[in-house]
């Protein structure tokens, strides 16, 4: 409190200041049960007020709601629900599952609870507790042996590769050759030989060898036993020894022979005409000078008959 004893003012009363106690009352004075924006809630003489919103954790039943946006618990509501479970809190009603309808769901579990391994028609197959059940025709790409199949025959054509019916099938192609081509390669091949045979596919003997006219190839190897080479391409080697005219290996060759004269034969005419001169030279051979000439000490010859003495006189 301040001012002298006749203009006493109250600045503050429980360390609130006057403005703020004034605020308060004036408030307060004006607190109602109305829904009005930054009042004050006063409830009314049943002890209820309006609100917009409520916050908080409530306790109890709201007995005249006509929604709940978000509860935490609830014993009754009123009202109906919507979606897959409709109708009210007495007389619920589920009008789908899963985007199936309600009839859909019941005919499926009604199905379901009949399922039999018996061959009855129209209800879902259940197996037995040997995991069998029966069935008139199953239609279907079968994996496995039916071993209690009590037939095995079928109606109707086959197609592809084998045709015909069951008691008739023919088999018209394999791996994309005709019957007749397999058939004459069948016949080739189990009628091959080792045998120089015509036509025929060859079949090693229990050597691995075979018999040919002429085998046109580029061949790899040494020819081991080979007599006669008719061609050969090229060959950096050859194991064995030479026979004939020139003899040896194919590292130390020899001629032995030369147009059925041997090599020393063969060897001293060489040296005798690489010797020949126009001299006269005993035991040379005689080769004439550029101008056709030779020298020698005698020249003997068959004496001609008289004429042809008198016509060179």
């Amino acid at each position: 409190m301040t001012g002298p004893q006749s203009a006493t003012a109250v600045s503050t009363v429980g360390g609130q200041s006057a403005a703020n106690v004034a605020s308060g009352v004036s408030a307060a004075n004006a607190a109602t049960n109305a829904n009005t924006g930054n009042a004050i809630v006063r409830r009314d003489g049943a002890g209820s007020f309006a609100a917009a919103t409520l916050t908080g954790a409530l306790a109890g039943n709201a007995t005249s709601a006509t929604t709940a946006g978000t509860v935490v618990s609830a014993t009754n509501f009123s009202g109906s629900l919507a979606g897959d479970v409709t109708g009210t809190q007495a007389a619920t009603v589920v009008a789908g599952i899963g985007g199936q309808s309600a009839a859909n769901v019941a005919g499926g579990a009604s199905a379901a609870n009949a399922a039999t391994d018996a061959a009855m028609a129209n209800t879902i197959v259940r197996r037995d507790a040997s995991g069998n059940f029966a069935a008139a025709t199953v239609t279907a790409n079968l994996a496995g042996n039916a071993t209690t199949a009590n037939t095995s025959a079928f109606s109707g054509t086959l197609g592809g590769d084998v045709t015909g019916t069951q008691s008739t099938t023919v088999v018209a192609m394999v791996g994309g050759q005709s019957a007749a081509n397999v058939a004459g390669g069948v016949s080739a091949a189990n009628a091959a030989t080792n045998a120089n045979a015509a036509n025929a596919i060859v079949r090693r003997d229990a050597a691995g060898n075979f018999i040919a006219g002429t085998v046109t190839a580029n061949l790899s190897g040494n020819a081991s036993s080979a007599t006669t080479a008719t061609t050969a391409g090229t060959s950096p080697g050859f194991g064995g020894g030479l026979a004939g005219n020139v003899t040896g290996t194919q590292g130390a060759t020899v001629v032995a022979g030369l147009g059925g004269q041997s090599a020393a034969n063969v060897a001293g005419g060489a040296v005798l005409a690489n010797a020949a001169t126009d001299a006269g030279t005993a035991s040379t051979i005689v080769r004439r000078n550029a101008s056709g000439d030779f020298a020698a000490n005698t020249i003997t010859a068959p004496r001609p008959p008289s004429a042809e003495r008198s016509a060179a006189t």
